[in-house]
């Protein structure tokens, strides 16, 4: 059928959209979520440079990803 769900095209796109979004890795966000939900972070979830070196250090991974995942993060836990 043309236009069904699972036409060739169809799976092309989804498989290449899955490839482009990766996971961080679960320490990094077990490291990132404790951070966010400390007691001193809570009511200002937004990392200082310095807490951003120190997260990307300790995470491994990099600054554009810690930035989106804090935006992501308060946007899922502070709606």
């Amino acid at each position: 059928m043309v236009g069904s769900p699972s036409s060739p095209s169809d799976n092309k796109t989804n498989a290449k959209d899955a490839s482009k979004r990766r996971e961080l890795p679960a320490e990094a966000v077990a490291i990132l979520r404790e951070w966010l939900l400390s007691p001193e972070h809570f009511d200002n979830p937004y990392p200082s440079p310095k807490d951003q070196a120190i997260l990307i250090e300790k995470t491994g991974i990099e600054k554009k990803q810690l930035k989106s995942w804090f935006i992501n993060a308060r946007r899922r836990i502070w709606k």
